[in-house]
């Protein structure tokens, strides 16, 4: 789960080149980085070196490029949003922020949280549902609350990490790095495509509503994660605590627990740890993480998640055994009729799946562990066989 790339264009064909032997059709079925190879010749000196002027036409050139890729914006925005929130954080330390202040940060968490779990995560990204005109239109609002870009760039860049995670074809791979994952992918230069299929399968499923969040994202997702928070906490004469604190500073938290399923719920998987289904994971890779399920909203069952994507759930277990508000709250519409055609995998298919890799790592048992809300499946000991019996 990501803050948006800038959406990538559709894969093309290739033109042909001259020798018809050295044409190969490329494979759409791989994700493929893309960087562009050109080089441009710049003014040079007498001496061959560049001149002052070719100089500066390089700085354009860079500053266009990162223009392009989404870098100028996440360069001035992302930091100056983080100086607001730092405010509003030394504002709660001095005590000088109200309770009702408090208390509607924490709701626009959960409302923001749940328009990136529920909305651009499991629904536009994964389709695990199906959701009315209504509901799109809700989560939209959700999710500008969460100021997160472009809800197609977000679908798009976790569909490229889906198709080739922690590999360097991952925009966020976990194998450069923990704060690349966590935060420095955003400022990476490298531009990545989807295969066409996987382009088409996003973008083709995406409704009037993201298409019209994304024309005015730029304008429209700024009042409402910090105008809207500032005016509802004016009710009570705390306008500016409601922009710096249930405003930037709850952005922030919720910016930096959607990073935490890049960096945190991913990472070293060695012997020993718990994973539901894959006994012979090793190094890194997704993983369970109980700090990204609780403050996401269940994201953080994230081994079973990459094995099931299509899944609502993103969960193994009921929603009182493994904490998951999110799953909670799309049943919730469903039971109104704003939700239908919940996708869930049944307990047939995890045990093949579970029996298929236990075939990989040996034979395995397991046992669900853990109190209520945080139980989950690990691999046991096995048992231990009786010794034969010795004839007297």
């Amino acid at each position: 789960m990501t803050p948006a790339l800038p959406v990538p264009p559709m894969p093309a064909r290739p033109e042909a080149p001259d020798d018809p032997q050295a044409f190969k059709e490329p494979a759409t079925s791989a994700v493929r980085p893309h960087v562009s190879k050109v080089r441009r010749a710049y003014p040079a000196t007498a001496k061959g070196n560049v001149s002052l002027w070719g100089r500066v036409e390089m700085v354009v050139q860079h500053v266009l490029r990162l223009k392009r890729n989404g870098i100028l914006i996440q360069a001035v925005g992302v930091p100056v949003r983080h100086l607001l929130a730092l405010y509003g954080l030394w504002l709660c330390l001095r005590g000088w922020v109200g309770h009702r202040t408090i208390l509607l940060s924490v709701a626009l968490w959960v409302v923001s949280g749940l328009g990136v779990t529920a909305g651009a995560h499991r629904l536009w990204t994964h389709r695990s549902y199906s959701a009315t005109p209504a509901m799109e239109a809700l989560l939209m609002v959700m999710f500008s609350i969460a100021d997160q870009g472009s809800i197609a760039g977000w679908a798009l860049t976790h569909a490229m990490h889906h198709s080739a995670s922690d590999t360097k074809w991952d925009p966020h791979n976990r194998k450069a790095g923990f704060w690349h994952a966590h935060f420095g992918w955003l400022y990476s230069i490298k531009r990545f495509h989807l295969s066409t299929d996987e382009y088409h399968r996003v973008m083709d499923n995406l409704g009037p509503a993201v298409f019209f969040h994304d024309r005015y994202c730029v304008a429209w997702d700024p009042a409402w994660s910090l105008l809207l928070p500032m005016a509802i906490a004016l009710c009570w004469g705390e306008a500016l605590s409601g922009l710096f604190v249930a405003g930037a500073l709850r952005w922030a938290f919720v910016q930096h627990v959607t990073f935490f399923v890049n960096s945190v719920a991913h990472g070293e998987r060695e012997e020993g740890d718990a994973h539901a289904f894959d006994a012979s994971a090793r190094g890194i890779g997704p993983r369970v993480s109980l700090l990204t399920t609780v403050l996401a909203l269940g994201e953080g069952w994230h081994d079973y998640h990459h094995l099931f994507p299509w899944d609502y759930a993103a969960a193994e277990l009921g929603a009182w055994d493994q904490w998951n508000p999110t799953k909670v709250f799309i049943d919730a519409c469903s039971a109104v009729g704003l939700v239908s055609g919940r996708r869930r995998c049944s307990p047939r298919l995890q045990e093949a799946r579970r029996a298929h890799l236990a075939d990989l790592a040996g034979p395995q048992r397991y046992g669900v562990v853990g109190p209520p809300f945080l139980r989950r499946r690990v691999p046991l000991a096995p048992a231990a066989r009786d010794s034969p019996k010795r004839k007297a």
